[in-house]
């Protein structure tokens, strides 16, 4: 952040800062923005380049952050690998969904390629909500706190019977970590061969854990 800030600082008259901090075919930098729908108006989330950028822009009150957007439209499609992902809560709840007419899977919904598959959705007006229940519910709470507005409805789905049906599912993630913690943090912090000194901050720090 403060490598940008002060960067911004010193070219800012420099055309080239701003070629190459909003997207230039020479560099191939660039903010990049996905929208999404929702029924009270889109949400856009920075999904390349953006996070500190706009941030260091913001820090130093620019008025205006150049952005690509891309407007994301059906079909959609969720990658799960077959053996390690719990893909079959995420199906359940999108047939779910489907039933109550939010969204409509694609005539072939579940598409296998070696040991990884698709579940394919056709159109969701909000298309946030078309994935585990563990990220819908995460998606649908920053949706309402940008907004600063409860939904009550989606189309003829209802917001609360969702959150009702799906409470214990969402608390679930359906996709194995990436990596397992089997270590502990006293372990990472100070193993049995480190011998802190007594009255020491590593000490005091151990002792609060």
């Amino acid at each position: 952040m403060a490598d940008f800030e002060q960067k911004i600082l010193k070219n800012f008259n420099s055309p080239e800062l701003y070629s190459e901090y909003f997207d230039d075919p020479r560099y191939g930098y660039g903010i990049v923005v996905s929208s999404f729908a929702g029924p009270l108006g889109p949400i856009r989330a920075i999904t390349t380049n953006g996070n500190h950028r706009s941030m260091a822009f913001e820090s130093l009150g620019c008025p205006v952050v150049l952005a690509e957007v891309y407007e994301l439209s059906p079909p959609y499609r969720i990658e799960y690998n077959e053996a390690e992902d719990d893909w079959k809560t995420t199906r359940e709840f999108l047939r779910w969904q489907e039933r109550r007419g939010a969204l409509r899977l694609s005539s072939r919904a579940v598409v296998r390629t070696d040991r990884y598959l698709e579940l394919r959705i056709a159109d969701a007006p909000t298309p946030w909500l078309a994935a585990s229940p563990r990220e819908a519910f995460a998606a649908l709470d920053a949706y309402e706190k940008f907004w600063g507005q409860k939904i009550e409805t989606v189309g003829p789905l209802d917001v609360a019977e969702l959150r009702r049906t799906w409470k214990f599912a969402a608390r679930t993630e359906v996709r194995r970590r990436l990596r397992e913690h089997k270590e502990s943090v006293i372990t990472l912090v100070a193993p049995e061969k480190i011998k802190a000194p007594k009255g020491s901050q590593m000490l005091l720090d151990l002792e609060r854990l």
